[in-house]
């Protein structure tokens, strides 16, 4: 009686387990939900970054979620004969991605395309003597690995690599400038962690 026993509990334990982890790979499909993520690190940027991502999911195969991505951050460039280009630099796209179903982890893959805005303050010895905006179209790619937890929500990391290509901080510049650097790439790879919760 007990060998019979035994034998109707191990098929319903392995099918338990099987659900289990079909489970795990699919809930993230399943439902409609959002993700947001919070910038923790800019390479481009060692002294600090504010920025967040954002995605809309859903469950309905081929068709990508769509998301956002935008940043900011502050940087000095000093040069000769008392000339410093202050910087405010703000970024954002949009973006699509693909939920990709792997055991046990979560992970999604996208890219996407924007625009990111430099705003440089032209500073000499007498104070600021001109500001100088500039736009220029930027690239994103971007994976995540996640963490899912309980069919409703996921804890994961995120990294997009950001495709800025060269910009010129004082473009059309009406006052003459020495001894400090005008063009920069600021691509780099942006950080970031967040959840995902379905509805």
């Amino acid at each position: 009686m007990m060998t019979g026993t035994i034998n109707k509990i191990i098929p319903c334990a392995l099918v338990g387990l099987g659900c289990f982890f079909w489970s795990m790979t699919t809930a993230h499909a399943q439902f409609f939900g959002f993700s947001a993520d919070g910038a923790i690190a800019y390479s481009a940027n060692e002294e600090g970054i504010s920025g967040s991502s954002f995605g809309i999911t859903h469950p309905i195969p081929f068709v990508p979620n769509i998301g956002g991505m935008g940043f900011f951050f502050e940087r000095r460039n000093k040069g000769a004969e008392g000339i410093t280009l202050a910087t405010k630099v703000t970024a954002a796209t949009g973006n699509l991605y693909y939920n990709i179903p792997v055991p046990i982890f979560t992970m999604s893959v996208g890219a996407g395309a924007g625009n990111i805005i430099t705003k440089t303050d032209i500073i000499t010895n007498i104070g600021r003597v001109e500001t100088i905006e500039v736009s220029s179209p930027i690239g994103e790619g971007f994976i995540r690995f996640g963490l899912p937890f309980f069919h409703f929500f996921d804890f994961h990391i995120g990294y997009h690599f950001v495709s800025t290509g060269e910009i010129k901080l004082v473009e059309d510049s009406e006052t003459e400038i020495s001894g400090v650097k005008e063009k920069v790439d600021l691509s780099g790879g942006l950080t970031t962690i967040g959840i995902t919760i379905a509805l």
